[in-house]
């Protein structure tokens, strides 16, 4: 189940409006908005997720009196993630005195309508790959083993140059490095999920890769495909286009992860499970998605340092991955965690 919290704001003159809060076909709320309203409730895990808000009370009196009557939407959350109402909310104004119905992109109600919100919901579920990789270091019991994507295994480094290894060499022990370039959450969580349960160890990190990549299973060839935006695709069919399409425009980071924290708790608890109850570290080397990590209550005994890329310090040959320091730095960092 997802968490939902609807905060809402009212200004009036003289007569409060009335609204109907409905969701997954549910009405959430129903009645007169006298004061400021938050309401909390759970939505069922679905593709998406949906909201509307019906408005209504502005008679012609209130009109002819030049009266506000407005409900604004000041923050609508999904497992703590902003939903953006103001950039997805939609209110087909309807029934009211001397305005033609229309349709606005807003998330201030002054007029009588219906306000609408439908995204998408994306899992963190995908398919291991253990089996069908090469990695850095071979898979067998280990004390911490590292998942991730090209900045955990290492692009244009040696292996003595990644962050595993100079783990391992600061803490004295088995540290193994199971990065996939060009990887995705997706894959990095069912691929820790799927070592867990073959091979032994004490911890897992985890440095997750950019939210708006995406594992697909095209139904069409049965290929699994790691997906990025600037990854480019000579053939793809319809369900793979609407995919990318969704990712497109609903792009907010917020809503790229809203969906997938149910799914993401779930997994580090049946990872730590399968290890014994061990501890599943967790990071990201983007400022912005590691805040929005970092708020979820459950990580915050888990977060790793931000994995930071230092501009000041010299990138790979390829100018775009971290470079030496930067390993050095990270795995610096986080020792000093792992040792208290």
């Amino acid at each position: 189940m997802h968490n939902v919290v609807v905060d809402l704001g009212t200004v009036y003159d003289s007569r409060p409006c009335s609204i109907e809060i409905i969701s997954n076909n549910q009405k959430i709320f129903e009645g007169e908005v006298i004061k400021d309203l938050k309401i909390e409730f759970d939505y069922p895990d679905h593709d998406s997720f949906e909201l509307e808000i019906i408005k209504s009370g502005k008679t012609m009196d209130v009109a002819k009196s030049k009266h506000r009557q407005e409900i604004y939407i000041r923050s609508l959350l999904l497992n703590g993630c902003n939903l953006h109402p103001e950039k997805f909310g939609q209110f087909q104004l309807k029934d009211n005195p001397y305005v033609q119905d229309s349709l606005l992109q807003t998330e201030k109600l002054t007029l009588n309508g219906i306000w609408k919100i439908n995204l998408p919901l994306y899992r963190i579920l995908g398919v291991s790959t253990l089996s069908k990789n090469t990695f850095r270091d071979t898979l067998e019991d280990c004390d911490i083993a590292c998942f991730g994507c090209s900045f955990t295994y290492g692009t244009s480094m040696k292996q003595q140059q990644t962050w595993p290894y100079l783990l391992g060499a600061n803490l004295n022990k088995k540290v193994h490095n199971y990065g996939i370039a060009g990887s995705n959450n997706q894959e990095i969580l069912a691929n820790a999920e799927d070592y867990s349960k073959k091979f032994k160890c004490n911890s897992i990190i985890l440095l997750l890769s950019h939210f708006c990549r995406l594992q697909i299973n095209d139904a069409e060839t049965e290929e699994l495909i790691n997906w990025h935006p600037k990854m480019e695709l000579t053939s793809i069919n319809n369900s793979i286009k609407n995919e990318i399409k969704k990712m497109i425009l609903y792009s907010e980071d917020s809503i790229l992860l809203a969906g997938q924290v149910p799914g993401l708790i779930e997994k580090i608890s049946l990872i730590e499970k399968n290890i014994g109850y061990g501890t599943v570290y967790i990071s990201s080397y983007i400022k912005e998605q590691y805040l929005l990590l970092s708020q979820i209550e459950y990580l915050k005994d888990r977060l790793l340092p931000l994995f930071n890329l230092d501009q000041d310090k010299p990138f790979a040959s390829d100018g775009h991955h971290p470079g030496p320091l930067h390993y050095q730095q990270w795995a610096d960092n986080i020792t000093k965690i792992l040792n208290k």
